[in-house]
């Protein structure tokens, strides 16, 4: 990840390029929280932080009981 802005909003950007390079079809599940985590090297609360702003966003939804898309 780049050197500019914290951790968290290098998080996002690199989420948003995951969804941006089509890596989700619309409608797939996404990473979860703890495959966020592993991934990028970040705590689950960070990685529930950028989903959390993906969402707000209007990039992923929430669907209870079964994952974010």
């Amino acid at each position: 990840m780049s050197a500019n802005g914290t951790f968290h909003q290098q998080l996002i950007e690199e989420l948003r390029a995951l969804i941006r390079a089509g890596t989700f079809a619309p409608g797939a599940q996404f990473l979860t929280e703890r495959d966020i985590a592993e991934r990028f090297g970040t705590s689950r609360p960070t990685a529930n932080k950028a989903l959390s702003s993906l969402v707000s966003q209007g990039l992923l939804e929430v669907r209870r009981g079964a994952g974010t898309f």
